[in-house]
């Protein structure tokens, strides 16, 4: 299973929701900010990650955004201060 670079960011409004969101991301991924993650993920584990969070969120008022990165964009993001390493598909994160 191929694995794309995702970005994920979340606004959720209850603090227990949002530590569990926050919880299920970080075993998936590296925190870029406080609600922003890069998760490296095949499309079954995206699936499965997305389900994991709605099953945590209420709709409204919580919000979940996912973007995949294509591969040929990866060379162009842009850091600006504390560098922080993306996730590849060799890192190991709970599935």
């Amino acid at each position: 299973n191929r694995m794309d670079l995702f970005l994920i960011s979340y606004d959720i409004c209850a603090p227990k929701r949002l530590r569990a969101v926050a919880g299920l991301l970080e075993d998936h991924g590296r925190r870029l900010q406080q609600s922003v993650f890069a998760c490296a993920l095949s499309s079954n584990d995206r699936e499965a990650l997305v389900t994991g969070v709605l099953d945590r969120m209420e709709c409204p008022p919580d919000h979940l955004w996912t973007r995949r990165v294509a591969a040929r964009s990866r060379d162009r993001l842009c850091q600006h201060g504390t560098e922080v390493s993306l996730p590849t598909e060799t890192d190991c994160y709970i599935a």
